[in-house]
């Protein structure tokens, strides 16, 4: 188990890092619920002898993809809304200025 624990504290690191670097402020908690389920399954499964080394691998292998960006963008706190209406509306159309060109 030391080396779920180990990739665990890497894996939440790399959350923080990630999340105080693009923003300066601290991971939404939906982040780190999601990311320690992910941990909890794996050293549960790590519980039995012949898939020890398979948690551990898949453990560090989120981490990998956590440190270069491969995971959904759920997984980093990101959602994808869509062009706000507003403002495409408004770059279609163009804006009009007081001489009533756009």
């Amino acid at each position: 188990m030391p080396g779920i624990a180990s990739a665990w504290i890497v894996g939440n690191g790399i959350i923080f890092w990630r999340s105080w670097k693009a923003d300066s402020r601290l991971p939404v908690p939906g982040q780190l619920i999601a990311a320690n389920a992910v941990f909890v399954i794996l050293a549960l499964l790590a519980e039995a002898d012949r898939l020890r080394f398979l948690a551990t691998a898949l453990a560090w292998g989120f981490d990998i993809a956590a440190l270069l960006n491969v995971l959904p963008q759920i997984a980093t706190g990101q959602t994808n809304t869509g062009p706000n209406p507003v403002t495409s509306t408004t770059q279609a159309r163009g804006t009009r200025t007081a001489g009533g060109r756009g």
